[in-house]
């Protein structure tokens, strides 16, 4: 029989959690299911081209933009177009993953526009038929890559080292070329997302190809890149439209009905992340921002602003960073560490590579949200991977590889930098997963408490007790909750007392399964006929 001693505790521990579970309980609703064919005013559904990424109505102001903000780097980017062979031996390894992106990218923007802004062409390449010809060298490289079931996305593939894109680059150049290309070019391309698909057929859509049935984290979310292919060719006259309606199903199954709905349910407070927040969340951020941009155009909404999961990326950001840690500045491109492992994720916040972040801030700067100039101040104060976002991009791949995408596309060098206190970010936050931030300022000598409350248990790089820790921090870490590591491998499950700064159980054997967990499974995985979750390292 539990001693006394142990029953107190353990009333002390289910009261606490009862208290931080009420002030958690604000429920994050899922979002609300799309039809299964786009909204009927979109540029997808009105079949025209482009559509991905931007459509035909924005050309002007991004032929604008690029020409006051970016001037000397596009230019720099037709010359490296003209000649590849520029190009270093590790850049050359990556060349046939993004030429097809590049060449289609400026094909779109047309030359003899750019030429009408300032900018010189060379007369062997100066038209868009010419760049969408040179587009059409690389796509035909990559597609037997992909008919063979080879081209599947890396889950670190664009986020670390120098990046490799497997479908995206391709389903781009036949959006932005589509009045450029030959039926031959049109139907070639349109058939290998055709075999690409045959994977999912069979499957139920709820379920499959997600580690523990889920899509948001960093492999499965590299996993289903695959099913974009049809937002390039959906409306076109090839193929029919049954099949069409088939592969916009498959498409809308796991973008929205899993994807969007597990991250409004899940982080519906805001940005956090399951797995842990160090490059786990880098390769999400990427692996998920870059085909919501694309189909955000497509679809005719800008889902970085309605989605708190991106939206409140900057305050994420804000509230976790050592308050002291950023008197630290970065000198010859090194940046100091502003970040500490956290609370029970294992992972911690390591430092955000730049470039999710950077889609986040252009994406909240097109839609004019006034986090905006809060993303800016973030990419500029707080670089992570211990290098600064513009040494980044020239480490890994340079151009070739990021200036479409991070400079031409979501570059924000036009967003006037808004620092927390100016933005009049909260000092309390409640964010995703049920954490929560309490700063006494902004200011480098300001308290910072986090606190951990979350209700569900989730598979992943986290311990299974995951409620009432906390940390505090001011000059240092002044309480640490250490008692896990990445997996959770560093939980104490035997032995005598396990204390974690809010809770202290005090029992024999294996006192952390002495803590009653209500074991209810919650709606997300009832609506998906799911009983059970593995816990995978």
């Amino acid at each position: 029989m539990p001693s006394l001693q142990w029953r107190i505790c353990r009333r002390a521990i289910l009261a606490a959690v009862t208290l931080l579970s009420a002030w958690q309980c604000v429920a994050a609703g899922t979002q609300a299911v799309q039809p299964t064919s786009p909204p009927a005013a979109s540029p997808l559904a009105r079949g025209v081209h482009p559509r991905l990424f931007f459509e035909q109505s924005e050309l002007p102001a991004l032929r604008n933009r690029i020409a006051k903000h970016y001037r000397s780097e596009f230019q720099d980017f037709i010359g490296l177009l003209n000649d590849p062979s520029r190009l270093s031996r590790r850049q050359q390894r990556i060349e046939p993953f993004w030429g097809s992106m590049n060449y289609a990218f400026v094909a779109a923007l047309d030359p003899r526009a750019m030429r009408e802004l300032g900018f010189s062409f060379d007369s062997s390449l100066d038209t868009s038929e010419e760049f969408c010809a040179r587009a059409m060298t690389y796509v035909h490289a990559r597609l037997p890559e992909m008919m063979a079931g080879r081209g599947n996305q890396a889950h670190s593939g664009l986020s670390t080292g120098y990046p490799t894109a497997s479908y995206f680059p391709v389903a781009a150049a036949y959006d932005w070329c589509y009045p450029h290309l030959s039926e031959g070019d049109r139907q070639a391309i349109v058939d290998t997302f055709l075999a690409v698909h045959k994977r999912w057929n069979g499957v139920n859509l709820l379920t499959a190809f997600g580690r523990s049935s889920m899509l948001a984290n960093n492999q499965s979310s590299a996993d289903m890149h695959d099913a974009l292919g049809i937002l390039a060719f959906y409306k076109d006259p090839y193929p029919g439209a049954e099949i069409q309606a088939e592969l916009y199903k498959t498409f809308h199954a796991v973008w929205f009905d899993r994807m969007m709905t597990e991250l409004n349910h899940f982080y519906g407070a805001g940005t956090f992340w399951h797995e842990g927040t160090g490059g786990y969340l880098a390769d999400a951020l990427v692996n998920i921002g870059i085909p919501v941009a694309m189909f955000s155009s497509a679809l005719g909404t800008n889902y970085f602003a309605t989605t708190p999961f991106f939206a409140r990326f900057g305050e994420f950001i804000v509230g976790n960073v050592k308050p002291h840690g950023l008197q630290a500045e970065c000198r010859s491109g090194e940046c100091p560490k502003y970040f500490e492992r956290w609370g029970v994720i294992g992972g911690g916040i390591q430092g955000m590579a730049c470039k999710g972040p950077q889609v986040i801030s252009g994406m909240l700067r097109r839609a004019n949200h006034p986090d905006a100039g809060l993303m800016r101040w973030v990419n500029e104060n707080v670089p992570g991977r211990g290098t600064s976002c513009d040494q980044q991009t020239a480490d890994f791949g340079g151009p070739w590889a990021n200036a479409v995408l991070y400079w031409f596309l979501y570059g924000d060098r036009e967003v006037k930098a808004t620092s927390p206190i100016i933005a009049n970010v909260p000092t309390s936050l409640k964010l995703g997963l049920g954490e929560y931030v309490l700063k006494s300022g902004h200011e480098a000598d300001a308290s910072q408490v986090i606190v951990w409350a979350t209700p569900w248990e989730m598979y992943g790089h986290r311990p299974q007790t995951g409620g009432g820790h906390f940390t505090l921090h001011k000059f240092g870490n002044l309480i640490l909750s250490a008692a896990n590591a990445k997996s959770g491998e560093g939980l104490i499950e035997t032995g005598g007392n396990l204390c974690r700064n809010v809770i202290c159980l005090l029992g024999e054997g294996r006192p952390t399964l002495e803590y009653d967990r209500l074991n209810t499974f919650d709606p997300f995985w009832e609506a998906r006929g799911i009983r059970q979750i593995r816990m995978i390292g």
